[in-house]
């Protein structure tokens, strides 16, 4: 999975579905999803699990999401690749 289409997705995302003013230069490999970062709560991370699965055809089980919540970016690409993302 490249990062950067996780990156263009996640800005999407953002921007699009949820209404959060990001800035592209603000979502980097580096950057948390949740506290200290992107600042999604836990509604924001089922609508963004819910998201993936539709854009890269994944399931993302309940048990993933606090896990998720808690990702930096590039854990998130390392997670998805993990779901044998082929886009």
């Amino acid at each position: 999975m490249n990062e950067t289409k996780v990156e263009e997705f996640l800005f999407k995302f953002l921007k699009e579905k949820m209404n959060i003013p990001a800035e592209r230069n603000q979502i980097k490999p580096e950057t948390m999803l949740g506290v200290g970062g992107l600042q999604m709560e836990s509604l924001a991370i089922v609508e963004l699990a819910v998201n993936l699965e539709a854009e890269f055809g994944i399931v993302v089980p309940d048990e993933d999401l606090d896990r998720i919540s808690r990702f930096k970016v590039a854990e998130l690409t390392g997670y998805l690749s993990s779901k044998q993302v082929t886009a």
